[in-house]
């Protein structure tokens, strides 16, 4: 047998003790070089305080971070375990909305819109599948400079964990899809 059927037989041995509850709801596709969770699940997760664990993924184990990945090259799942792992905890007690000023958007490694409330807590939505409404928050231009109407204003913000597509991991930039907090809304209150 190759490699891949091995892989498949495993994943589908864990996958079925793993999604006993939810088994209707989740479906695995092993095809080439990628692995895709595909879920029947809304395409978001609406969140309140801590949406992620209050939701259907209430255990702190690896597998709930399994549920949150849709499409991954193999290669890369351990990487992009470890970032929704760290993204789950950054997200866990977060309200919404909350209310935070736009600080710009900027390119590191990965595009950042980064965010700050009063107590000096970064949020970067780089990653997620944002809808800003009628706020252009910076332009769409080859640079993606900053709107300078909207740095340093303040807005309230409601968001998701929503499916994203964005670069992954280590540089290697590969395409990942996963839920993400995503803007969903945003007010300006200044």
């Amino acid at each position: 047998m190759n490699t891949k059927l091995y892989l498949l037989i495993f994943l589908l041995s864990i996958n079925s003790i793993r999604c006993k509850k939810t088994s209707k709801e989740k479906h695995l596709i092993i095809s080439n070089d990628f692995i895709t969770l595909n879920n029947n699940y809304k395409n978001n997760i609406n969140s309140q305080s801590d949406s992620i664990t209050n939701h259907l993924y209430s255990s702190k184990n690896d597998s709930s971070i399994d549920t949150l990945i849709i499409k991954c090259p193999e290669n890369l799942i351990s990487e992009l375990k470890q970032f929704i792992k760290f993204q789950k905890e950054e997200w866990k007690n977060v309200k919404n909305p909350f209310i935070a000023t736009y600080k710009g958007n900027d390119f590191g490694d990965y595009h950042h819109i980064n965010f700050e409330d009063v107590n000096n807590k970064s949020y970067d939505f780089g990653h997620g599948n944002n809808y800003f409404g009628s706020f252009l928050l910076f332009f769409n231009d080859k640079h993606l400079n900053d709107n300078p109407k909207y740095l340093e204003k303040q807005f309230k913000i409601f968001w998701k964990w929503k499916i994203s597509s964005f670069p992954c991991c280590s540089g290697d930039y590969k395409s990942v899809e996963a839920y993400l907090p995503s803007i969903t809304k945003l007010e300006l209150l200044n």
